[in-house]
């Protein structure tokens, strides 16, 4: 497996407090199958971009020195979660610094205070026109996209990827986000699933194979399973375009199957 987003870095963010949980979930992340991770530490201060890429590969270099001497072989690679901020538009040419990977894929995380729905889309046109494609981070649980699921499908159409974290599927972050969550995955509207993973096990755990287990067990097909947590983000971080598939319209539970 592929997990596009994480925050596995040592003392980076909100995420690993310490080397040695940072290990711990590289190992639990591991030990489910996961090959490839990418470190996606939040950022949200534009101004302060080198200061970030600098810590960033500190921490890295510090982590990948653990996992040698601990004899864990995982791929690491590097990226960001960034936060949409208007000081993002004097500052725009930024963002490539900050993409999966070194792809021309970005992770971009919406306030989670309600925006107008302009605003979602003006962030999404300043991620395009730096040739970048936005990935959006945890579109489920946004509460004014619980609320207005045309925000998630005009996202689609505009060639948005979406990346749901997995727990989500599961009710981990409530019975809304699960909802808009459960509703994607009916329209075949996930392009990827993550862990998002703060910890090594639990709620926002790194350890994706639980995870999956438990949403096969629910009647989620092992072929999508694969493609929302191989294929599609295998896909993003070789920087190469999505497969196609068919996408339904994500309709909210009350409508689904008129």
């Amino acid at each position: 497996m592929v997990d596009i987003h994480t925050h596995i870095l040592p003392e980076m963010d909100d995420g690993a407090s310490s080397l040695e949980e940072s290990l711990e979930m590289c190992a639990a992340a591991a030990e489910s199958g996961v090959k490839t991770i990418v470190a996606t530490p939040h950022f949200y201060d534009v101004t302060a971009a080198d200061a970030f890429l600098e810590k960033r590969e500190a921490r890295l270099a510090l982590l990948k020195s653990g996992l040698m001497e601990r004899g864990l072989s995982l791929e690491i690679r590097l990226g960001a979660e960034v936060a949409m901020r208007p000081e993002l538009y004097t500052r725009r040419d930024e963002l490539k610094r900050l993409s999966l990977g070194g792809t021309r894929y970005l992770l971009a995380e919406m306030p989670f205070s309600p925006i107008p729905m302009e605003d979602v889309f003006d962030y999404i046109e300043l991620i395009f026109d730096q040739d970048l494609i936005p990935v959006i981070a945890h579109p489920e649980r946004y509460a004014y996209f619980q609320e207005n699921y045309d925000i998630p499908n005009l996202l689609l159409e505009k060639g948005a990827v979406l990346q749901v974290t997995a727990q989500s599927l599961l009710g981990a972050f409530g019975p809304q986000p699960m909802k808009l969550a459960q509703a994607m995955l009916r329209a075949d509207a996930i392009d990827c699933l993550a862990s998002d993973a703060h910890e090594a096990y639990g709620r926002r755990g790194a350890d994706l194979l639980a995870i999956r287990e438990l949403l096969f067990a629910q009647g989620i097909p092992e072929s999508l399973l694969s493609r929302m947590m191989e294929e599609t983000p295998g896909q993003i971080m070789a920087d190469a375009d999505i497969s196609d598939r068919q996408i339904g319209y994500i309709l909210p539970p009350k409508r689904f199957g008129r």
